[in-house]
C-alpha cells in the first residue's frame, strides 16, 4: 500500500516538474513567438482609413486579427487595443499574412509599447503554466 502511495507521489512530482520546467524551456520559448488566445476589440488604421477588428491571439511579436478589411501583405497599419488589466496600447505594425477575414500583423520591434505587450504576454504564459500545473496535480491526486 505504501509503495502505491509513494509511486503516486513520485508521478505527481515528475508531472509537475515537467510542466514547470517545460523540458528545459519556458512556455514562450518553445516557439520563437508562442501565442496566447486573446479576443479584444482592435482599432486598425491603414492609410487614413479606420476599421474595427477582433484579435484572435497575441504573441510578443504580433497579433492575429479577424475583420472584413481590405489589407494586403506588407501593408503598414496602426493598432489600438487594450490588454486585459493593462493600459491602452497603440503600436505600429505590418501585415505579414492574410487568409480570408484573418490577417496576422507583426508589431514594430523598436516601438516603446512593445515592452508592455511582452510583459503582458509573459505574465499570461506564467498564469497558464501555473493553472496547468495545478490541474495536473489535482487530476493525479483524484482516484
Amino acid at each position: 500500500m505504501y509503495l502505491v502511495i509513494l509511486c503516486a507521489v513520485i508521478a505527481v512530482a515528475v508531472t509537475v516538474w515537467l510542466i514547470m520546467a517545460g523540458e528545459g524551456k519556458s512556455p514562450e520559448s518553445r516557439r520563437s513567438n508562442a501565442r496566447i488566445q486573446l479576443i479584444v476589440p482592435v482599432t486598425v488604421e491603414c492609410f487614413g482609413e479606420v476599421f474595427n477588428a477582433a484579435s484572435q491571439d497575441i504573441s510578443r511579436g504580433g497579433m492575429l486579427l479577424k475583420a472584413e478589411a481590405l489589407v494586403k501583405v506588407a501593408q503598414p497599419v496602426h493598432l489600438s487595443f487594450t490588454l486585459p488589466e493593462a493600459m491602452l496600447v497603440e503600436i505600429p505594425a505590418v501585415v505579414c499574412h492574410k487568409r480570408g477575414e484573418l490577417f496576422g500583423v507583426k508589431f514594430d520591434p523598436t516601438h516603446r509599447r512593445r515592452t508592455v505587450i511582452e510583459k503582458w504576454v509573459r505574465h499570461a504564459f506564467e498564469e497558464d503554466h501555473r493553472r496547468a500545473a495545478k490541474a495536473a496535480v489535482q487530476q493525479s491526486v483524484q482516484p
